[in-house]
C-alpha cells in the first residue's frame, strides 16, 4: 500500500508516519518512508540528520528526465497524457530511485524530499515546482504487494490541492479534537473526494473530550492513539501496550482494504483532462480578478 500522512501543522503527523513505519518494520515488511515534509521531521524521527549527506528528491528533476528519456520541452502537466511513461521501481530498484533513497535500517529505506532552499525564495519557480518529480514519481512507482510507502506530508491543504497524492493508494488524515483539526480534516477529504482518494482518519492525542461523532464517520476513523512518552521520544522499545494495540488495529483495517493501484496512474489522467477543459473555457473568457 502506498498511504499520504496528512493533516493539520502539530497534528502528529510525522509521528504518527514514524509509527506506521516502525510498526511495518516489526512485521518483517519493507517501508520506503518519503519525507516530503520541509522541515524533515520523520527523517529526524527514524535517526537521520542532515550531516548523512543525501540527495534531496527535490533536486530529481534531470535524473527523472533522463530516465523517462524525455527533453525539457516536456511539461509536468502534460505527462499524464502521455502513453510512454516508464515504471518507476522499489525492490528491485530503479536507477533513480536508488539513488535518492538511504538505508536507514534493516526493513526501511528513506526517501528526503529536501528543505527550502535560498534558490526557492528568490527564483522564478514556486514551491511545487520542485515538487513535481514527486508527484509523478508516486503514480509510477510500482512495487511488491507486501511492500509499504509511507509519505509525511506537508502541513495543510496545499500539497493536496496541488494534486501531489493522486498517486497513493489512500490518504491518512492526522486529527486531532479540536475545531481546528477536524476543519482541515473536512477541508482535505472534500479535496480528496474531488480527485477520487480514499480517506480515513487517525486521531492523535486522543483524550475522549466526545466531539469527534459529530465531525467525522465513525466509519473512516482507524484508530485513535492516546499521549504516550514513547512516541514523543521516538523509543519504538517504550511504547506503551495500548499505543500498540492502537496501531495493531490501525493496520489491521488498513490490511482489510482491497484498493486498485491502476487508479493512481488513472487520477492524473482524468486530473490532466479537467485541466484541459478548464485551460479552454479559461480562454473564452475575459479576465476577472479572483474574488469577483
Amino acid at each position: 500500500m502506498k498511504l499520504a500522512i496528512v493533516g493539520k501543522g502539530g497534528s502528529g503527523k510525522s509521528s504518527v508516519s514514524w509509527l506506521l513505519t516502525k510498526y511495518f518494520q516489526s512485521r518483517n515488511q519493507n517501508v520506503l518512508a518519503i519525507d516530503a515534509d520541509y522541515n524533515m521531521d520523520l527523517g529526524h524521527n527514524l535517526g537521520w540528520n542532515e550531516s548523512i549527506e543525501i540527495p534531496y528528491f527535490s533536486h530529481s528533476e534531470v535524473d527523472f528526465y533522463q530516465y523517462q528519456e524525455l527533453d525539457q520541452s516536456v511539461y509536468y502537466v502534460d505527462m499524464p497524457a502521455r502513453e510512454d511513461m516508464k515504471y518507476f521501481s522499489y525492490r528491485p530498484n530503479d536507477p533513480v530511485t536508488e539513488k535518492y533513497i538511504y538505508p536507514i535500517e534493516k526493513g526501511v529505506d528513506l526517501m528526503v524530499a529536501g528543505p527550502v532552499h535560498t534558490d526557492r525564495l528568490y527564483g522564478h519557480r514556486c514551491t511545487h515546482a520542485y515538487m513535481s518529480s514527486l508527484k509523478m514519481y508516486l503514480p509510477l512507482l510500482k512495487k511488491r504487494k507486501e511492500d509499504i510507502v509511507i509519505i509525511d506530508s506537508v502541513a495543510g491543504t496545499d500539497m493536496v490541492s496541488y494534486g501531489m497524492y493522486l498517486g497513493v493508494d489512500a490518504m491518512v488524515v492526522v486529527v486531532e479534537e479540536t475545531p481546528n483539526s477536524m476543519g482541515v480534516y473536512r477541508q482535505i477529504k472534500e479535496i480528496a473526494d474531488e480527485f477520487m482518494i480514499p480517506v480515513y482518519v487517525v486521531v492523535n492525542k486522543y483524550y475522549q473530550l466526545g466531539k469527534l461523532e459529530h465531525h467525522i464517520s465513525p466509519d473512516v476513523i482507524l484508530g485513535k492513539i492516546g499521549i504516550d512518552m514513547g512516541l514523543i521520544q521516538y523509543d519504538y522499545t517504550t511504547l506503551t501496550p495500548e499505543t500498540l494495540s492502537s496501531v495493531e488495529t490501525i493496520v489491521h483495517r488498513l490490511d482489510s482494504y482491497n484498493w486498485d493501484e491502476s487508479l493512481q496512474w488513472k487520477r492524473h489522467k482524468i486530473w490532466k483532462e479537467r485541466y484541459d477543459t478548464q485551460l479552454e473555457e479559461s480562454k473564452k473568457e475575459e479576465y476577472t480578478f479572483v474574488n469577483e
